[in-house]
C-alpha cells in the first residue's frame, strides 16, 4: 500500500529506540570481545559507516531519491545516515542560535569525514544547502535576520543558501492530523507552494551538482499549484 495513495512514494518510519547509543555500544562491545577484537573504536567506526548503508543496499537502485530525515541531534543514526548519503540539507531558522548550530554541525561533519577517510577513498558527502523556515511574519525585518544572513553569506557561497523560504502556515500542522503531506491535503496554501518550490530548487541544485539530465527537474511541476 502506497503512503498517502501516492504511487512511487514509500515511507519507512523510525523509532525512538533506534537512538539509544548505550544499548548499541553494549552490544558492539560484547561482540568485539567474543571475536577477540580489542580495538573497540575501530569496531564502532565500521558499524557506524555500514549501519544505514547495509539497510539501503538492497533497495537503493529502486528509487530516484532516498531522503533520510534525521532527528536534531548528532547521534549514531544521524552520523551513519550522513556516511550513507551523497548530500545533506540543513533546515534552519534565520536566528543567531541556528547560526551557531550550523557552524557546530559543519565542524562535526568535517571531523566525521576525516575519521572515515581511507587511503583509497575519501567520504563523498557535500552540503546541498541550508533551507530556512520562518517562525513569524516579521522575521524578515527582525533585528537579527540581516546579521545572520550576512554571516551565512560570508561562511558559505550564495549557492548553498536556498532562496525559497518556508513560511509559518497553520495548514502544515493541520496536515499532520490527516497523515498526509500538506501539498496533497491543501495544495493552494502558502506552505504547500513553498514546499513545492523548495523541492523544485532542490532538483535544480542536484542537477548542477551531479550534472544529471534536466528531465529530473520535470518530475515535479508547480503547474498544479498555480
Amino acid at each position: 500500500k502506497y503512503v498517502c495513495q501516492l504511487k512511487g512514494f514509500d515511507l519507512l518510519p523510525g523509532d525512538i529506540d533506534l537512538y539509544d547509543e548505550f544499548l548499541v555500544s553494549q552490544l558492539l562491545h560484547k561482540t568485539a570481545l567474543q571475536k577477540g577484537d580489542t580495538d573497540f573504536e575501530q569496531v564502532w567506526n565500521v558499524f557506524e559507516k555500514q549501519l544505514i548503508c547495509k539497510v539501503l543496499e538492497p533497495i537503493e537502485k529502486d528509487y530516484d531519491f532516498i531522503i533520510l530525515d534525521c532527528a536534531p541531534g548528532y547521534n549514531l543514526i544521524t552520523r551513519s545516515a550522513l556516511l550513507a548519503s551523497n548530500f545533506y540539507l540543513i533546515p534552519a531558522k534565520p536566528e543567531p542560535l541556528s547560526l551557531i548550530g550550523i557552524q557546530l554541525l559543519e565542524r562535526r561533519i568535517h571531523k566525521l569525514k576525516e575519521t572515515h577517510k581511507t587511503d583509497a577513498a575519501e567520504v563523498e558527502l557535500e552540503m546541498l544547502g541550508i533551507a530556512f523556515s520562518l517562525s513569524g511574519n516579521n522575521i524578515l525585518t527582525g533585528r537579527y535576520y540581516g546579521q545572520v544572513m550576512k554571516r551565512l553569506n560570508e561562511d558559505f557561497s550564495e549557492a548553498k543558501l536556498y532562496k525559497t523560504r518556508i513560511p509559518s502556515d497553520v495548514n502544515v500542522s493541520k496536515a499532520i492530523d490527516s497523515f498526509s503531506p500538506v501539498v496533497l491535503t491543501n495544495p493552494g496554501t502558502a506552505g504547500s507552494k513553498a514546499f513545492a518550490m523548495l523541492a523544485q530548487e532542490t532538483l535544480q541544485k542536484l542537477s548542477v551538482l551531479t550534472r544529471t539530465d534536466q528531465t529530473l527537474q520535470k518530475k515535479m511541476s508547480l503547474a498544479a499549484l498555480d
